[in-house]
């Protein structure tokens, strides 16, 4: 599996989050349309998505949407 393409995929994914934090998105959705984009085989884990993000885009998806 190529690690720059499923970095890119992960990445993908939590961009698209970050720029619609405080709406509805539909993650397996996210994943599945990056994967096969990055031609995938396997979706990648939201820990390996998370992993990815920096402290402040941690705290930013992962706050209640009440403290945002």
């Amino acid at each position: 599996m190529d690690q720059d393409g499923r970095n890119s995929a992960c990445r993908e994914v939590l961009n698209k989050l970050l720029e619609n934090a405080d709406g509805q998105l539909d993650v397996n959705r996210l994943k599945i349309q990056s994967s096969k984009r990055h031609h995938l085989k396997v979706l990648p884990k939201n820990s390996e998505i998370l992993s990815l993000a920096s402290r402040l885009e941690r705290e930013k998806l992962l706050l209640p949407a009440s403290q945002k």
